[in-house]
């Protein structure tokens, strides 16, 4: 079982674990990996961007690659299991072909489509926006 810190950063390091399941008493080492490493920290930056899609109304499966320097970097709107459009055949539709299992990286960044859909979105003609 892994059991970390609610507390930010390192704050709750070195604490004595223990645990009592059934009346046995067990004790392990102390607590480390208190707060969010690196990976966490991306994680969380490419949950709010793909939200943030969906509050323009995109849908997932994208296909399309980020600007990112990885090639291989899926647009934050692409599920985990979709695969990518071949990078010399993205941007011609009747040629479009996919990178047969190849759903490339989770990405934090929009792809041009949707970054192109963001900037035509006009938030001031949304009534939902100005009903609260």
């Amino acid at each position: 079982m892994k059991v970390r810190s609610l507390a930010s950063g390192a704050s709750g390091n070195a604490a004595k674990i223990s645990a009592s399941p059934a009346g046995l008493a067990v004790s392990g080492p102390e607590l480390t990996g208190g707060g969010f490493d690196d990976d966490a920290r991306r994680d969380i930056v490419q949950v709010f961007t793909h939200e943030l899609g969906h509050a323009f109304g995109f849908p997932h499966k994208c296909g399309y690659h980020t600007f990112e320097s990885s090639a291989d970097t899926a647009c934050t709107m692409n599920y985990f299991h979709t695969w990518l459009y071949t990078l010399a055949t993205q941007g011609d539709p009747a040629a479009r072909a996919v990178e047969r299992f190849g759903p490339g990286k989770h990405g934090n960044n929009f792809c041009a489509l949707h970054t192109r859909g963001i900037r035509l979105g006009r938030l001031e003609d949304n009534p939902a926006l100005w009903k609260w």
